[in-house]
């Protein structure tokens, strides 16, 4: 009940445009890799992928290019986010061989 009127707000900003951005297949296929790294178990790592799915299915339920471009691009950060962390995480492992 608190976070109502956020979402009034966020609903209010929201209407359909852009809508050649919204490609299901794609943007599907992307939520699927999107969700696999919210499964690893990197502490604090599936903050950003998550909030990533919000914004593009926030976007797709209202038809709004804008918001899934949006969503598509905190997406690619995180994903670079990740991969920043999972690699720095793996160098500090190999170093203790």
């Amino acid at each position: 009940a608190r976070a109502l009127p956020y979402m009034r707000r966020i609903e209010a900003l929201m209407r359909p445009r852009l809508e050649w951005v919204i490609r299901p297949r794609a943007i599907g296929a992307f939520a699927l890799f999107l969700s696999v790294l919210i499964m690893l178990p990197i502490p604090f790592a599936n903050i950003m992928p998550a909030l990533s799915l919000i914004v593009i299915g926030l976007g797709m339920m209202r038809d709004d290019g804008l918001y899934t471009a949006a969503g598509i691009g905190l997406g690619i950060g995180s994903v670079a986010i990740v991969v920043v962390i999972y690699r720095t995480l793996l160098i500090a492992a190999l170093s203790f061989l």
